[in-house]
């Protein structure tokens, strides 16, 4: 998992009002680029304001096996 560090916001004024709305469109904007560019990545979550000016995404790798298949595999 990679933690991405999110500063100045472009949502920045209307997301302290609405974070629940604001920040969930912000992810989805993230989900939907990383499809479109068709990256080996996963828009997992995004943790809004960690600081006064700075949000957190944490991307993970699609490429690689999860935590389930690495365990299935290994007892299989």
């Amino acid at each position: 998992m990679r933690r991405l560090r999110l500063h100045h916001c472009p949502f920045r004024e209307v997301a302290q009002r609405r974070p629940d709305i604001i920040c969930a469109v912000h992810l989805g904007l993230m989900r939907g680029t990383v499809d479109t560019l068709r990256a080996p990545l996963a828009a997992e979550s995004l943790e809004p304001f960690v600081t006064p000016h700075l949000c957190v995404a944490t991307l993970r790798r699609t490429d690689l096996p999860t935590d389930r298949e690495v365990r299935d595999t290994l007892s299989g």
